[in-house]
């Protein structure tokens, strides 16, 4: 397409199968999420034929900011439906592109600037491109089936560690997806502590030992790692939290634990560091519901009460159908107004709430919810809730099963 005088928009399109690889697409404003799909096909040399979406909160199968390709009946936004310039775009925002619903090929649309557009090109166009593109589908030997992938080797001194990492992550993952989930004992989060930190050293800082060891336990090992920091500080352990997680956060400089750098230094009263740090993440990943979370929760902490109510809102917003963050967020949001001596908000949050997540429910399981009595319950022999001043049992429930006790 040929451009018009007007505003152009830029994405950085990295896939998630090789992080190093990424090509940057210039676009028109009044041009679609659907051009864009067309534009990342071109650009990585993928196979058109297959069902695809994007995800404006960045969060695969979440239909509330879901935008289908035009074989994606049940999304409830089309992508050739609304222009990119009216969608919510700032710098930096991060939108999940997810190709073939099979094998389920991701990649991170982040918007990186905008332009003016030349008439003298046409768009969209790549503007910049970063390796070779990663193939489709993985090659495999031909003895191997697809579902056989070899394990990166282990280092003798990482192997030592395997049955405490293993040990650690069973108590790790029904704590994993706890809302405000009960103290734990100082003596385990010490011993975790100090297995994380061996677990560091031995790793020597590198990304590929630590995914070794992932494969050898078959565990979410970087997960454990992100959340213990904080959990160690929410417990009082804060210097120890801020050293392991400042340590994390030097060999995996990303979400999830940058999300938490922030906290972990308020937490430890470096109030300067903390502010520093959150007004980065805000630009940096400015519509992450778990960067808002934690963003509303260092706030909190800094005694900053109106900017924890605006990040806990915007997380609110944006979270969509997570129904376990969205209650962690709601109770961070509640305790905020509840600081703030504003009991009718708190009311109206909650109300809220109950109706958001009695609506997810009913729109993901067919869940109803259960009849609520809006008034006081009216007994056999008290007068009938119609006004007529007759006992309920003589007048509106003469009819009902019930059996009147006599004396």
């Amino acid at each position: 397409m040929t451009a018009p005088a007007g505003r152009t928009l830029l994405f950085k399109v990295t896939p998630w199968r090789d992080r190093h690889v990424s090509r940057t697409i210039e676009l028109l404003a009044d041009q679609t999420l659907h051009v864009l799909h067309h534009a990342i096909q071109g650009a990585f040399e993928l196979d058109a034929d297959h069902l695809y979406a994007f995800f404006l909160n960045n969060n695969a199968w979440d239909r509330t900011f879901e935008y289908g390709g035009p074989r994606v009946d049940r999304s409830p936004h089309q992508a050739d439906s609304v222009a990119l310039g009216a969608l919510p775009l700032r710098m930096n925002k991060r939108i999940l592109y997810l190709f073939d619903f099979g094998d389920d090929l991701r990649h991170e649309v982040r918007m990186v600037g905008e332009g003016t557009a030349d008439a003298n090109e046409r768009y969209p166009r790549v503007v910049e491109s970063v390796g070779a593109p990663p193939p489709q589908y993985p090659v495999f030997a031909d003895d191997e089936g697809p579902d056989r992938e070899e394990s990166p080797p282990l280092d003798p001194g990482l192997a030592e560690l395997v049955p405490g990492v293993m040990e650690a992550l069973e108590r790790y993952a029904p704590r994993r997806f706890e809302v405000g989930g009960a103290a734990r004992p100082e003596a385990e989060l010490r011993a975790e502590a100090g297995l994380a930190i061996a677990l560091l050293e031995r790793s020597a800082g590198k990304l590929e030992a630590i995914h070794a060891l992932e494969h050898a336990v078959e565990g979410y090992v970087w997960g454990w790692l992100s959340d213990l920091p904080l959990e160690l500080s929410l417990t009082g352990l804060a210097q120890e939290g801020l050293v392991l997680g400042e340590r994390v956060h030097a060999i995996l400089q990303g979400p999830p634990i940058v999300h938490a750098v922030p906290l972990l230094l308020a937490l430890a009263n470096r109030p300067g560091d903390a502010r520093e740090h959150i007004d980065r993440n805000l630009a940096e990943y400015p519509d992450d519901p778990v960067m808002l979370l934690r963003a509303g929760a260092t706030f909190h902490e800094l005694g900053d009460l109106a900017r924890a109510e605006e990040a806990y809102r915007a997380g609110l917003h944006w979270v969509g159908g997570n129904l376990r963050m969205r209650r962690e967020i709601a109770i961070g949001l509640d305790r905020v107004l509840r600081s703030l001596g504003r009991e009718d908000a708190v009311a109206e949050l909650r109300i809220a709430e109950q109706h958001e997540q009695e609506g997810r429910l009913q729109e993901r399981f067919g869940w109803t919810a259960p009849h609520r009595r809006q008034g006081p319950k009216v007994g056999w022999n008290d007068p009938c809730h119609c006004g007529s001043g007759k006992k309920a049992k003589r007048c509106c429930d003469a009819g009902s099963n019930r059996t009147a006790t006599t004396r």
